[in-house]
């Protein structure tokens, strides 16, 4: 598809995220028969595990309709069940996308 990017943007974003500390899945950039696509490079341990915020959210059964008010639902899901620093981290890759 032409001018598609996404993986370009993904892996650059990773980088970024990188450089400046936030904590997030490292992506690198690969070809695969002549497509562009990401890697995940994941590395956790059994202390750790990843949970995406679209399946928590997706899982959330009484999502305000108000999206001004999504947010903060999440934010309070996601101290719930024990992710403590959501709103920092949120924050800060909110920031990194709206920069880039």
């Amino acid at each position: 598809m032409p001018g598609f990017q996404e993986p370009e943007n993904e892996a650059v974003a990773s980088h970024v995220m990188e450089f400046i500390g936030i904590p997030h899945v490292n992506f690198e950039l690969t070809e695969v028969n002549g497509n562009r696509i990401l890697c995940a490079r994941l590395s956790w341990t059994q202390k750790t595990d990843l949970v995406s915020a679209y399946y928590i959210a997706d899982r959330l059964s009484n999502m305000p309709d108000d999206e001004s008010l999504k947010y903060y639902f999440f934010l309070g899901w996601c101290e719930k069940i024990g992710i403590t620093d959501a709103r920092v981290t949120l924050d800060r890759i909110f920031i990194v996308d709206f920069i880039l």
